[in-house]
Formats: C-alpha cells, structure tokens, sequence
C-alpha cells in the first residue's frame, strides 16, 4: 500500500506589495523557501525528492542549472531551494490607466542545496534585469532580460526568457 501525505507547510512564499508614491506604483518582495522532508515512516525509502531552481526563481539562470551536482558535473537537485525575488512595477509609457501592460525592474537572488548542505548566502546566485509583463487575451505573458550578477563557474546564463500563464 502506498501511503501520500501532503501538508500545508511547505512551499512558503510570501508576496509583500507596498505603494512607493502617491501614483501606487507598486514594489513586490517575493521570499520563498522550499524544504522537502522524507516522511520517516514511508515504506519506500528508494524514492528521492529533488528540486530544481525554475524559470523565473533566479531569472538570468537556465532552467534546472542551479544546486549541487554529481561528480560529472551534471546538476542534481535537492530538497532545500531558497529565493527572493524584488520587483519595482510600473505603468507602461502612453497606456494612460490600463494596468494590463506593464514594465518591471527586479534583483532576484537564491539557489538549491542539497540535503546535507547549510544553506549559504555566499552559494546565492543573483541577477538584475527590466521585463514587460502583459495580460493578454489568452493569459498573462512575460518577458524578461536579466544580467547575472553574481555567478559561479559551470552556471548557464539565459539572458531573455519568456513566460506564459502565472507560476505556482
């Protein structure tokens, strides 16, 4: 019998909007820390929980390229993945009040650690970077351009990535 326990603990992510002026032009303050446990009582001690950064976690980084890897060099995951993610939205030059097409600014920073790992702000990559943000008809798109700021050797850097849909 397979037994799946779920709880309402982990993912935390926590969203902060603040008006900066009178205008409300809005900054948001994304941290997120994921921690994945093995549940000790499961019969199956075989199965593995790994995580991967994902695109838009430390934009300016490839998909699954962040975290510990194996003796090839080859990135593996793990349980731990910390991330902030800032963002200074704005309205879209000449659109007037239509709030659908905006301009961002944002830092992110953050990484993966594997299970017997401390998590290490000097392990943090960073990036910098301006975006377009769009609700469009058939969902929200996203395009970003970000700058690693701070990288290591092995990283791979995707400089503009483009996002459909809302992330979870």
């Amino acid at each position: 019998m397979l037994e799946i326990r779920a709880t309402s603990e982990w993912p935390r992510s926590i969203q902060q909007y603040c008006a900066l002026d009178q205008s409300n032009t809005p900054l948001r303050l994304t941290p997120i820390l994921v921690w994945v446990k093995d549940c000790k009582t499961s019969p199956i001690r075989s199965l593995k929980i790994t995580i991967q950064v994902v695109l838009g976690s430390v934009r300016g980084f490839e998909q699954g390229t962040l975290g510990p890897r194996d003796v090839s060099g080859i990135v593996v995951g793990g349980p731990k993945k910390v991330t902030i993610n800032s963002e200074f939205l704005m309205p879209f030059p000449g659109a007037g009040n239509d709030r659908t097409l905006r301009l961002y600014g944002f830092y992110d920073m953050g990484n993966v650690f594997g299970e017997y790992d401390t998590i290490k702000v000097s392990q943090f990559r960073s990036s910098l970077g301006a975006g377009l943000s769009w609700v469009s008809p058939m969902g929200p798109l996203r395009f970003a351009w970000a700058k690693p700021v701070r990288s290591f050797t092995g990283d791979r850097i995707q400089r503009l990535q483009f996002q459909i849909g809302t992330s979870f």
